[in-house]
């Protein structure tokens, strides 16, 4: 744009204007990100450990040694930028991050926020965002894990209001669904999200839970879509968790503790990591940091696919 320069009003001179980065054709375009370059070398590394996990990995180790490549995941509440990684993240050791049980599917949704937070200090990262603690040092970051409400927005998809289902332990010691006659189990566990504690249902005890299960195909539509659903090569499934929990209520009274995630192409209810009847299973799949960028921060000028942060 035209305008003048100083106190001469006579001179025209050229102005250039940040681009706003908020519109959806930029959306899984690319990002000049560095959060490696220039980083504190303390705050690029964690070791998850099996108390978090529930893994039977005992250690999971996650470095950041060199900067990885970013896209654009959209605006935040207060319509900064977000970014987010290329492609999902894996350990030190090149393997899928491994979550089980009753602890993957209680801390796994914290532990996948410290692994993200690793990445959110570099240029023009709020690095004040978030607070996360690394063995018992508090540290401050702009990351954290991807949550399904980001793939949500992208999509989009707005889920249908829960149901929910009552689940009861009858006098027999067997329990019931939704008043049906006893099924084939005695134990109920369940998570109580007051006390953040498990507890089992005891005789004459209900409980509602909500059936907070939904899954749906990733859109190929355009390039935020494809993001999701795709590695940076642009073919390739992504697989990775997000740090999103789902309940899925069975009709044969029990219920699945899910964590959420992105498997071929489709936001799924998750990889079941616990279950009512005490039984548990495991799953690995990769860690999709997210960053939020400072209030200021946009996207300024674009070098072959890549665009440049600036204020």
């Amino acid at each position: 744009i035209n305008a003048t320069c100083g106190d001469n009003t006579s001179i025209p001179c050229t102005i250039k204007v940040a681009k706003p980065g908020k519109e959806s054709d930029d959306l899984g375009e690319y990002v000049n990100y560095e959060c490696f370059t220039g980083v504190d070398r303390n705050l690029l590394k964690y070791t998850s450990k099996k108390q978090f996990s529930g893994s039977n990995t005992a250690e999971q180790v996650f470095e950041i040694t060199a900067n990885v490549k970013w896209k654009l995941l959209g605006t935040d509440e207060n319509g900064n930028l977000l970014i987010t990684t290329a492609d999902p993240i894996q350990t030190k050791a090149g393997a899928d991050y491994n979550l089980q049980g009753k602890t993957g599917y209680t801390t796994g949704p914290d532990e996948l926020d410290r692994i993200s937070g690793l990445f959110g200090h570099g240029q023009y990262a709020d690095t004040n965002k978030y607070t996360y603690s690394y063995d018992g040092t508090n540290v401050s970051t702009a990351g954290r894990s991807m949550k399904v409400e980001d793939a949500n927005k992208i999509q989009p998809y707005t889920p249908s209001a829960f149901a929910t289902h009552t689940f009861k332990k009858e006098e027999d010691g067997y329990i019931s669904y939704d008043g049906e006659p006893k099924t084939k189990y005695k134990t109920f566990n369940y998570y109580d999200e007051t006390s953040k504690t498990w507890k089992s249902l005891a005789k004459g005890e209900s409980i509602v839970m909500p059936h907070s299960m939904y899954s749906y195909n990733i859109g190929t539509t355009n390039n935020g879509q494809k993001m999701l659903r795709y590695k940076a090569d642009g073919s390739t499934y992504a697989f990775y968790w997000l740090a999103s929990r789902a309940v899925y209520c069975n009709n044969n009274g029990s219920v699945d503790y899910d964590m959420r995630t992105v498997y071929g192409g489709v936001v799924y209810r998750g990889n079941g990591m616990y279950y009512s009847t005490g039984s548990y299973s495991a799953g690995s799949r990769g860690v999709r940091p997210v960053v939020s960028l400072e209030s200021g921060a946009q996207l300024t000028e674009k070098v072959g696919d890549t665009w440049n942060l600036g204020k």
